[in-house]
């Protein structure tokens, strides 16, 4: 079995994802490409101390670039939509994703 941090990556922020979150209490997680639904719902259940309702996943496929005239593609990674309890308060994790974003940019400093 994969590691729980090696499973989730990071966390996916767009204007859908934040809807989906205000919504259906979801958020959207880029993870290893070899790990599955279980080991997923696994990893955040450690990782955050939340109980998963279920997790659905998508591979995202490569698109490709150019740059001039050579062409290359971007890595592909599976997308994991995970669904909490209601219970759960989705703004512990934002606010502890913020804090690490905070604290990486004043490293970076």
């Amino acid at each position: 079995m994969i590691k729980d941090f090696s499973i989730v990556k990071y966390v996916i922020v767009t204007e859908e994802t934040q809807k989906l979150q205000a919504t259906d209490n979801a958020m959207v997680f880029a993870v290893a490409k070899k790990a599955t639904k279980l080991e997923i719902k696994a990893a955040i259940q450690a990782i955050f101390n939340a109980k998963v309702k279920s997790v659905n996943t998508r591979n995202v496929l490569p698109k490709t670039r150019r740059v001039g005239r050579f062409s290359g593609k971007l890595a592909a990674y599976k997308r994991a939509i995970v669904r909490f309890d209601s219970s759960f308060d989705l703004g512990k994790i934002t606010a502890a994703v913020a804090n690490e974003e905070r604290a990486a940019n004043e490293e970076a400093e």
